[in-house]
C-alpha cells in the first residue's frame, strides 16, 4: 500500500469515526433516534475490511 493510499484511508476512517461520535452523542440525548446506526456502520466497515483482504 502506498503512502498516499494509506493517508487517504486513514483520513476516511477518521471522518467515519467523527461521524460516529455525533451519532452516539445524538443517541445519548434521544435514545429512540439512530438506534441501529452505529451497529450497522461497524458491520459495514468490517465487511469492507474483509473484502479488502485486511482481515480473514
Amino acid at each position: 500500500m502506498t503512502y498516499g493510499r494509506h493517508a487517504f484511508r486513514a483520513l476516511k476512517f477518521g471522518g467515519w469515526a467523527c461521524k460516529m461520535v455525533i451519532v452516539c452523542f445524538v443517541h445519548s440525548i434521544c435514545p429512540f433516534w439512530l438506534e441501529d446506526t452505529f451497529s450497522q456502520n461497524v458491520l459495514e466497515l468490517a465487511d469492507h475490511f474483509r473484502n479488502e483482504g485486511i482481515t480473514k
